[in-house]
């Protein structure tokens, strides 16, 4: 936003001295339709996002030969006594197009950003551990039943770097990125994975069943998984594997190592948060109760 602002208060600046560029300098004498020609060039960057993307040169270099046709054919004359006048009505044009088309790439580059971010929050392809626990139940009775491999493998993502926010909406800003990080995760999880393989939420967590999976080729898919996830989302994971009838024989068990899964590196969080928070209010400490009960 504040390279957005500047490109508007540029903008303005340039306009003013453009529209009074005679007065200021006296000397230079641009002809009439020039001013309408720059307008119309700055017009045409902010409403079609096809001149946006072409490249700046082309684009320029089309209404620059547009400038010198009109010109001719308005009856002025393109010499070399007057070749510093030309230059100068070319650079109001084409000066006038690169102001104009940096706003509007920042006009789409936030509507890209919130076009993302509405589309990953309308994402429900993962559902909750409620929802899935009768389909994971049933997956486990199957390889019980046939005395088939299965794995669970739990997922947690870390949060990736950002600027200082101001105080007032840091807790704010937090929660949104971790929605908006699992949701990515989410639709990421559902096209780096088999059809038959389930996928459930957990909080910002995701415990995978993977039917017909042995540690092995869990571990395999942990690794593809992480260097996916880093490549595409620049998210970078971190998981666990459970081998069903080795490191655990029941869900409730699952279940209980998913919800343990990463919570020191949670608690030292919430910890470095809470002494930088403390810090700048020079308030005291708060009770160790009150981090447990912030963590769970």
């Amino acid at each position: 936003m504040q390279a957005h602002r500047f490109w508007i208060i540029s903008t303005i600046c340039w306009l003013f001295v453009l529209f009074n560029i005679e007065r200021l300098f006296p000397v230079i004498n641009i002809a009439s339709f020039v001013y309408g020609l720059a307008t119309l060039s700055g017009i045409c960057m902010l409403i079609s996002s096809f001149a946006r993307k072409t490249a700046f040169g082309l684009a320029s270099a089309s209404f620059i030969l547009a400038l010198v046709i009109v010109k001719c054919a308005l009856g002025y004359e393109v010499q070399l006594d007057s070749l510093y006048l030309t230059l100068a009505e070319v650079a109001a044009v084409v000066l006038t197009m690169f102001l104009c088309r940096q706003i509007g790439q920042g006009i789409d580059e936030f509507a890209l950003s919130t076009n993302q971010l509405l589309m990953t929050y309308s994402s429900n392809s993962v559902p909750g551990i409620k929802e899935a626990e009768p389909k994971l139940l049933e997956e486990i009775r199957r390889a019980r039943r046939h005395e088939r491999p299965l794995t669970f493998l739990a997922l947690s993502a870390s949060s990736p770097s950002q600027q200082p926010l101001e105080k007032m909406l840091r807790q704010l800003i937090q929660n949104i990125e971790k929605e908006y990080v699992t949701a990515c995760l989410s639709q990421f999880l559902s096209t780096e994975t088999k059809s038959h393989d389930l996928i459930v939420r957990m909080d910002n967590k995701f415990l995978l069943l993977l039917p017909e999976t042995n540690h092995s080729e869990a571990g395999h898919l942990t690794e593809r998984l992480k260097a996916a996830s880093m490549s595409k989302l620049g998210i970078e994971l971190t998981a666990q594997e459970y081998a069903f009838g080795v490191d655990e024989l029941t869900l409730n068990g699952v279940l209980n190592r998913v919800s343990n899964f990463n919570a020191k590196d949670n608690r030292q969080t919430v910890e470095e948060q809470y002494t930088m928070e403390t810090a700048s209010n020079n308030s005291k400490p708060v009770d160790s109760e009150i981090l447990v009960e912030q963590n769970s």
